[in-house]
């Protein structure tokens, strides 16, 4: 267990070090369109103040301490003193450039700022459709995992065509397709506490045991599930 641990959890929380301002400037946005939507200050004010800390973590502290590696990357010429201090200026440069697009940003979506009427959709059907194509697609990253290792345990072979169209690449789609599918959510939210729409359908909608945002919901753990699945798929298939 300790061995299993140090195989995959030391690498997963150094990938996670990097990671995570990352991770929690994209949630902002979506803390952001909450806000928004909700016509919420303090969320709006929240999502600033985490795109805030992530941007000061990637540039000026991520940015300085891979500085040396990516100059070494880049070019052997770079690989000292002078690239590291290139990259580390860049670094802060990127901080500055990103400070005045959220000052805008806090600016144009702060107090005053009211969500217009024609941007609320009249259904829900943007929303289903891509709750829809996110369990789809998560079927089909569940198959494509599966099927090398029962084909491996069947014959004692797994197609070469499971190696050549990756796993990573279903994975994507089905990260944008979720990523779209709960930028709608908010949306969703609207639909059913505004006036916008058709009563009697919005009232029926209403109704229902299950929304396309239970969907989504219900996906993303599967997704993450799988995508720890396909890490560790990759590690076996190459030991074998």
């Amino acid at each position: 267990m300790f061995v299993l641990c140090w195989v995959y959890c030391v690498p997963f929380v150094k990938f996670l070090y990097y990671a995570v301002a990352p991770l929690l400037l994209f949630f902002a946005f979506y803390v952001m369109k909450r806000g928004i939507c909700r016509e919420t200050l303090w969320l709006r004010y929240g999502a600033l103040a985490m795109a805030w800390l992530s941007v000061f973590k990637i540039f000026l502290m991520d940015v300085n301490s891979l500085a040396r590696d990516m100059a070494c990357q880049m070019s052997d010429n770079m690989c000292g003193a002078t690239g590291t201090k290139i990259f580390q200026m860049a670094g802060g440069c990127l901080f500055a450039l990103s400070a005045v697009v959220l000052l805008m940003l806090g600016a144009r979506f702060g107090r005053k700022y009211r969500l217009p009427r024609r941007k609320i959709p009249p259904n829900d059907k943007p929303l289903r459709f891509w709750a829809n194509l996110s369990m789809m697609l998560v079927v089909v990253l569940c198959c494509w995992l599966s099927l090398p290792l029962l084909s491996y345990l069947a014959v004692g072979d797994a197609p070469q065509l499971f190696f050549k169209l990756r796993w990573q690449f279903f994975a994507m789609l089905n990260f944008l397709s979720l990523a779209l599918g709960f930028w709608r959510v908010e949306d969703y939210y609207q639909y059913y506490n505004d006036g916008a729409g058709d009563r009697y359908v919005r009232q029926k909608d209403a109704g229902k045991v299950w929304v396309p945002s239970d969907t989504l919901w219900t996906v993303l753990p599967i997704y993450l599930v799988a995508l720890a699945a396909g890490v560790m798929s990759d590690d076996l298939f190459r030991t074998m």
